[in-house]
């Protein structure tokens, strides 16, 4: 009985702490589609109300290629496919993408976590550098 009661307390803290953390979410436009969509520094993509038509919504990532969540955005009829932690790292880190020279890194290594404390901007050398790397070949 006091085992079921330790785990209400237990969730309700959890989800306490979602919630302060929630709240003190950041939100910016995402360039290039400012007054449509904003990008969080938790990661998260939400489309924006206009003309009373459409609510503000949070957008449900899907996995694409690489484990990477992915979002599409719409602009005058056309969709864009975007991994979520370019979005990041363009709106928080003033990252501008130029092919391989300089690469989004996850520091944690989960490809899905795409908090803007977890995002560094890292030439494509560093990124794939043996000794960043969680595991190695053993013969290399």
């Amino acid at each position: 009985m006091s085992y079921s009661k330790n785990l209400i307390l237990e969730s309700i803290e959890y989800f306490c702490e979602i919630d302060k953390i929630l709240k003190n979410e950041e939100w910016m436009n995402v360039k290039g589609y400012e007054g449509f969509y904003q990008v969080s520094d938790l990661g998260r993509v939400k489309s924006l109300s206009n003309n009373n038509k459409k609510k503000e919504k949070i957008l449900s990532p899907y996995y694409c290629e690489g484990d990477y969540l992915c979002v599409y955005l719409f602009k005058k009829g056309k969709r864009k496919r975007f991994r979520i932690h370019q979005l990041v790292s363009i709106t928080f880190l003033n990252h501008i993408p130029c092919g391989y020279n300089l690469v989004v890194n996850h520091k944690n290594f989960i490809r899905n976590d795409n908090r803007k404390t977890n995002l560094e901007i890292v030439t494509q050398r560093e990124n794939a550098n043996i000794k960043h790397l969680i595991y190695t070949y053993k013969y290399t």
